[in-house]
């Protein structure tokens, strides 16, 4: 049985592991050398080939390069999830899961796909394996100095609280999680350490005392242990098994029950914990803990034109994926969905009706967009993320129609983020089709 959610966010990246060595840095070691735009890198001044060649992601400002080439340079494995397009890279304890298309926390970039190859911030996989990562602006070259201790050594630290039988327990239920979401239409979740925390906390106290049960041994609800977990969050969900041997079991299993069913495919869910302990002489020996959350963003998620270009590369993902073309970003169009979302964020409204009276087509005017005729928009409040935002809307089926609308053209997004309104995010869309919109 679960608790009551919430209401959205969403992101990203996710690091399940046990942690990474903080290693010294000894003399010498490769030294790995990535020009921007050219396929040729270096390995201790030998040249070798890429398939496709280094770039700067210009939403970041950062260095773009093949996921493969930099792996198997540092010496990991890389596994791709076709059905959640989601990557695992693994090296000794560390494991990280990448999802395609979705940002990196602390405006790391957001890894892509160019050319069927996946390319990922260099700085992001550099820092995650504690290499020294340079950046030499006159040349547009990044440096990676990789230690001997690295490329010889697995990267498992000394003070792992999770065994690799654990870890990978609880990543393939998590993995399982997210492709019964993306089966169903439902953005896939993020990871969240702190979330696997507590979620382990739970299933070792349950283990302990032989029992299942939201209320933990202590009297403690859900709430309670995430509070003390210190994990800030707008909502959260949890689903308990015990018994259960697999991850596929688990899962299934959860899949099989309406309440938690519904917790799994929950479209306003952005993050995810899962924690497995496994006690042979306990009586159910497999505790699982999945806990569900609506996590705060970070500041750097909240930045207006970060978030609203992330709008609008989902919608056009929906839009290609349903076979309707993509559409054009118009700047006059943005200008007034920003002025409506302040206008809702200052007025505490949702509505297509401005705090003045105004409607749609009088907001574009005022913005300096000549049009005539059919003029569509759509507004979004509490949503905390681009995904959560384009996730709530596709199931709509008013607002859907809206997005897939085959004669609609040109777009723009505005987004308000007010601490002390009442919903605080605020998500406006205007659309405009190609023979109703003076381009000049």
């Amino acid at each position: 049985m679960l608790k009551k959610l919430f209401t959205a966010v969403t992101v990203s990246v996710v690091f399940l592991s046990a942690g990474v060595t903080a290693f010294s840095r000894p003399t010498g070691g490769t030294i790995l050398r990535f020009e921007i735009d050219t396929t040729t890198f270096t390995s201790d001044g030998e040249p070798r080939q890429m398939d496709v060649a280094p770039f700067i992601d210009t939403a970041y400002n950062r260095a773009m390069l093949p996921l493969r080439t930099i792996a198997e340079e540092l010496g990991m494995r890389v596994n791709w999830t076709d059905s959640t397009r989601t990557i695992v890279i693994e090296r000794g304890g560390a494991t990280v899961l990448l999802s395609v298309d979705t940002p990196l926390p602390d405006g790391m970039g957001m890894p892509r796909i160019v050319n069927d190859r996946t390319m990922v911030p260099i700085r992001y996989i550099a820092e995650t394996l504690e290499v020294p990562v340079e950046w030499d602006e006159v040349n547009n070259v990044s440096i990676i100095t990789v230690p001997q201790d690295i490329i010889a050594t697995p990267a498992i630290a000394p003070q792992q609280r999770v065994s690799l039988e654990q870890a990978e327990f609880e990543r393939r239920v998590f993995e399982l999680t997210n492709i019964e979401r993306v089966n169903h239409g439902v953005p896939p979740l993020i990871w969240d350490y702190g979330l696997a925390d507590a979620a382990r906390d739970h299933s070792d106290d349950m283990a302990r005392h032989n029992y299942i049960s939201h209320t933990g041994s202590d009297g403690s609800d859900v709430g309670e242990r995430l509070d003390r977990a210190g994990i800030s969050h707008r909502g959260w969900s949890e689903n308990l098994t015990g018994g259960t041997t697999t991850p596929e079991i688990t899962v299934a299993g959860l899949m099989g029950s309406p309440g938690h069913r519904a917790n799994i495919l929950n479209p306003e869910t952005t993050h995810l914990g899962v924690g497995l302990n496994h006690t042979p002489d306990s009586f159910y020996r497999f505790h699982v803990t999945q806990k569900f959350a609506i996590l705060m963003p970070q500041p750097s998620d909240l930045v207006p034109d970060v978030f609203e270009r992330r709008v609008f590369e989902l919608t056009n993902i929906e839009r290609v994926n349903h076979g309707v073309p993509p559409l054009r970003w118009h700047p006059g169009l943005a200008v007034a969905a920003r002025a409506h979302s302040d206008d809702l964020a200052r007025n505490n409204l949702n509505s297509g009706i401005g705090s003045d009276g105004s409607r749609p087509a009088e907001r574009i005017g005022r913005a300096g967009v000549t049009h005539a005729g059919y003029v569509a928009e759509i507004v979004i409040t509490g949503r905390t993320t681009p995904e959560a935002t384009i996730a709530v809307w596709m199931n709509s089926p008013e607002h859907r129609a809206v997005i897939l609308h085959r004669d609609l053209i040109y777009v723009g997004v505005g987004f308000c983020y007010l601490e002390n309104s009442r919903s605080q995010f605020y998500t406006t869309q205007k659309f405009i089709g190609r023979n109703q919109l003076d381009t000049r």
